[in-house]
């Protein structure tokens, strides 16, 4: 099962593998969201100390590290 997330300009999907002969079809969506939900839990816990400040965030966008032409 294949979610896709749309926030803004971003959009990507995010494939989750489950064992189909696990569940019938109403447990395998319940199932694919539950593991989503995790995934995304998981995620935020390894994230929650990558924040940027306002001030870091203006920092970067005055920064030009792309090679001129």
């Amino acid at each position: 099962m294949t979610f896709q997330i749309d926030r803004g300009t971003t959009r990507f999907q995010v494939p989750i593998h489950l064992n189909g002969s696990d569940y019938d079809d109403t447990e395998m969506v319940q199932a694919a969201r539950n593991t989503l939900h995790q995934t995304f839990v998981e995620l935020a816990a390894q994230t929650r100390h990558w924040r940027l400040s306002a001030r870091e965030l203006q920092s970067l966008s005055g920064m030009s590290l792309r090679a001129k032409k």
